[in-house]
């Protein structure tokens, strides 16, 4: 039995349009993953249904930052068919049971559906405004078309068509969360600060093997901290970094540390990103049975 919200919807708000397209609608996809909606004009858009692909990775956990505005869920919403109350809001990214759904959640694509339901032009959604939160795995590139089977976006005259078209779409992660967050974002957010262990002295972010293999298993002894990680010491020691060198691993402390004796006309010190305390610290963990993994802490 159709849901009472659900089929007013249908029947009311996602009749198919007929007329030539008067309003455009921006999608906008920010860096950080968030969606957010615009109109052209006071013609409001009434419910998304919207298939939203990355290039690369997935889309994990659930979309969040979810609009209070478009806050019913057509294809999961429950409704109570003795008084019209709601037992269950559903869930906004539609389950892949119904055809010409994308695989959902884990996957490098989701279908939302996203209505809106209200009495009196002051309760109307308040647009520009957030639309959902993407969460992903890895840098990627977002892409959101219409779902036509679902009948796309659907304006509060429903017969009329939108254009609706897309600003924006890459998305940036910061994967360093640990306390040096501004050294890493002056060095330029390199990937390698974020390694569990990086501070602690592992620049390459694996563990290496070692010595000679044992006689009866013939494994080898493994560590985080290994020659494999002088490596990079040497390639950047008091070197002067320029933002691309693969080096910046070994700046374990994420200090651009003073060294030498001073200017003798300004009392300036020479400074350098891989320098003394680098390798005191990888010392402090070489070969070590264990290494803390408390770097992004």
């Amino acid at each position: 039995m159709k849901k009472m919200i659900l089929a007013l919807l249908m029947l009311g708000v996602f009749a198919m349009p007929s007329f030539a397209a008067q309003t455009t609608v921006t999608l906008t996809v920010a860096t950080d993953g968030t969606i957010t909606a615009s109109c052209s004009d006071s013609n409001l858009p009434r419910a998304f249904a919207l298939d939203i692909t990355v290039d690369s990775g997935a889309i994990i956990t659930d979309v969040t930052g979810l609009s209070g505005d478009y806050w019913v869920y057509p294809g999961s919403i429950d409704i109570n068919t003795a008084d019209g109350s709601v037992n269950d809001v559903g869930a906004a990214v539609c389950s892949n049971s119904y055809p010409g759904t994308l695989d959902g959640i884990g996957t490098n694509g989701v279908t939302i559906e996203m209505g809106s339901l209200y009495v009196g032009a002051g309760n109307a959604p308040s647009l520009p405004g957030v639309v959902c939160k993407l969460i992903v795995d890895k840098n990627c590139t977002a892409t959101i078309v219409e779902n036509t089977i679902r009948a796309g976006v659907v304006m509060e005259t429903p017969s009329e068509d939108p254009t609706v078209t897309q600003s924006g779409g890459a998305i940036s992660l910061d994967c360093y969360t640990g306390p040096d967050y501004a050294e890493w974002v002056v060095v330029g957010k390199p990937d390698s600060w974020c390694n569990v262990r990086q501070c602690h002295g592992d620049a390459d972010g694996i563990e290496n093997e070692y010595g000679a293999p044992d006689p009866f298993t013939g494994e080898y002894n493994k560590a985080w901290v290994s020659t494999e990680d002088i490596g990079f010491i040497i390639a950047g020691f008091r070197k002067t970094y320029t933002g691309s060198e693969a080096w910046i691993a070994a700046d374990f402390d994420h200090t651009n540390n003073e060294y030498g004796a001073p200017d003798p006309f300004t009392g300036e010190y020479n400074k350098a990103r891989v320098s003394t305390e680098d390798i005191s610290e990888l010392i402090s963990y070489f070969r070590s049975s264990s290494v803390p993994t408390d770097c992004l802490d």
